[in-house]
């Protein structure tokens, strides 16, 4: 095993971790601890799928991290209007 793989695999455990936290700061009370959390384990989960993809030859990983990264602020931005008060009008 060289330096590279081993860099992969350090990287995708501190990105398990990292989910995880952010899943735990997710999980308090209050709106913005929730936003903040699923956020923060919407983009480690896209690098993770990422980096999945170069250890495994997956070719649509890198699609779903896209479509992650895309769809995750948009969800919070639509959440936090719809929490604010502010509807769609």
């Amino acid at each position: 095993m060289n330096i590279y793989d081993a860099s992969l695999y350090y990287l995708i455990i501190a990105l398990s971790f990292t989910v995880l936290a952010s899943l735990r700061v997710a999980s308090r009370k209050g709106t913005t601890s929730a936003l903040a959390g699923l956020s923060g384990a919407c983009v480690a989960t896209a690098t993770g799928l990422v980096v999945l993809g170069e250890v495994v030859p997956i070719s649509f990983s890198a699609d779903i991290a896209l479509y992650l990264l895309v769809l995750g602020p948009v969800g919070t931005i639509i959440i936090a209007k719809l929490l604010n008060g502010g509807g769609f009008q």
